[in-house]
């Protein structure tokens, strides 16, 4: 152990930069705390010190102070993106309110009067507001491809609900005509396809794709076959529907992909200003 480790030991450092990560906002705080390390001059302390009187004078200025809510901890789907990968619908909406979070802790923060040292640090980092605007345009909350991301995708999305209403409408008249041949009246489903619990022996009288059996093997679970088309013509939609769901989502990715650098600055800062108020 060096002496500076042994001092840092006997200090408890350890102990209290994690206390410390006790009072941050974000992950990316948290993580940064429990790895902290002393500052390497006094006048690296003494702007530290600034930027913490500086956010603590403005949280307490503040009804219900500053808040760091929707900054996400974006460290993994940057690095996704740069390389070339895609990002899920949640992770590009973590994207877009972290973006949204920057913009209003700006407005707070701006004022070179009284804060210049917070202020300074966030003059030079972008918030991105198209594309935050892009990304909310395209996913939902939930993180769901919206309809309006793609022409493509409203029509399949369309057709799908169309043939969904089609085959429920052909099951409810099977169930009606075959009503006696029943266990119940309950639309199953197995191996994602819709079934009817059958009668054993029955089967003459009920034509169709059996799935599977009741462990006693008194029922049977059968497609019928009116609706076995409509059923693969949906599994054929639901193929289209998600691989255009992924063109989406690539596209997003590599707009995300496009401003990394920009992104990871203002991270950074954020980061800053995070642990500036924790401290």
């Amino acid at each position: 152990m060096s002496a500076l480790e042994e001092t840092l030991e006997l200090l408890e450092w350890p102990r209290l930069c994690q206390h410390l990560s006790s009072f941050t906002s974000t992950l990316q705080g948290r993580r940064h705390c429990c790895q902290g390390s002393l500052p390497e001059s006094l006048s690296e302390s003494l702007i530290l010190q600034a930027k913490t009187q500086e956010m603590a004078s403005l949280d307490g200025l503040l009804d219900g102070g500053l808040s760091f809510q929707g900054v996400g901890d974006l460290d993994m789907i940057l690095l996704r993106c740069s390389k070339g990968g895609v990002a899920s619908g949640e992770e590009l909406l973590a994207v877009a309110d972290t973006l949204a979070a920057a913009r209003r802790l700006r407005r707070q923060i701006d004022d070179p009067e009284l804060r210049p040292v917070c202020t300074a640090l966030l003059s030079d980092v972008a918030t991105l507001p198209e594309l935050e605007q892009r990304l909310k345009f395209a996913i939902e909350d939930g993180g769901r491809v919206a309809d309006r991301a793609s022409v493509p995708l409203e029509g399949l999305r369309r057709q799908w609900q169309e043939l969904r209403s089609r085959r429920r409408d052909k099951l409810q008249d099977v169930i009606r005509r075959w009503a006696v041949h029943l266990q119940d009246t309950v639309i199953a489903q197995r191996h994602g396809r819709p079934v009817l619990a059958v009668k054993a022996g029955a089967g003459g009288q009920c034509p169709g794709m059996v799935h599977d059996s009741s462990a006693s093997g008194s029922t049977v679970f059968v497609e019928p076959k009116s609706v076995v088309d409509l059923g693969n013509r949906l599994a054929d939609l639901d193929g289209r529907i998600r691989e255009e769901e992924q063109r989406v989502l690539a596209e997003l990715s590599a707009a995300v992909a496009e401003q990394v650098d920009g992104l990871l600055a203002l991270m950074a800062v954020l980061l800053d200003l995070d642990l500036a108020l924790a401290r």
